[in-house]
């Protein structure tokens, strides 16, 4: 119950005056809530309704929200959080995986692409930076959160004569762009 509160009380909002709708803010927000409180990213598992699932949905489809809004408004909220001294940030890549949703999905969604070089996988890279206070040892929130994916045509690192690419142009540049 406790955990609840301080979830819905650090998230309330959270998009206020961020969004175009009013009720994207709201739908939003609770979807936030809803996947923190399951601890689940998956739709279907974390709204417990039929209603809640096809409003959720709507708002991912809807063109004007996408992730760097959800991305915005957690920094935002960070900034708020932050009260000096030394905090420590956390970061590291996640790969989420949709191969066996392939069929579905098809090679002509722009936000999937090839998670191997051998391009039997797909799927895209999340790469967040969870920042916490050592001296109360309680998370602050996200600093960044950066997503990518591959493109199904890019060529090889030899092909693309990685080494001599400059660092911005690389995957790895994530762990110096993140702040």
């Amino acid at each position: 119950m406790y955990l609840e509160y301080m979830i819905r009380n650090h998230f309330a909002g959270l998009f206020s005056d961020m969004l175009p709708d009013a009720r994207i803010e709201k739908r939003a927000e609770k979807i936030m809530l809803a996947l923190l409180n399951t601890g689940s990213a998956v739709i279907n598992k974390s709204c417990k309704t039929l209603a809640e699932k096809e409003g959720a949905y709507r708002m991912l489809e809807n063109d004007s929200f996408d992730h760097n809004d959800m991305t915005e408004g957690a920094i935002r909220r960070l900034r708020e959080n932050v009260k000096g001294g030394h905090l420590l940030c956390i970061q590291d890549t996640s790969e989420f995986n949709f191969t066996t949703h392939m069929g579905r999905i098809g090679k002509e969604d722009k936000d999937v692409g090839p998670l191997t070089k051998e391009k039997f996988t797909a799927g895209f890279f999340c790469h967040p930076v969870f920042v916490v206070d050592p001296s109360t040892q309680m998370p602050v929130g996200f600093s960044s959160v950066i997503l990518w994916n591959r493109l199904w045509d890019k060529n090889n690192r030899h092909e693309r004569e990685y080494k001599k690419l400059d660092i911005t142009e690389k995957e790895s540049y994530r762990w110096i762009a993140a702040p």
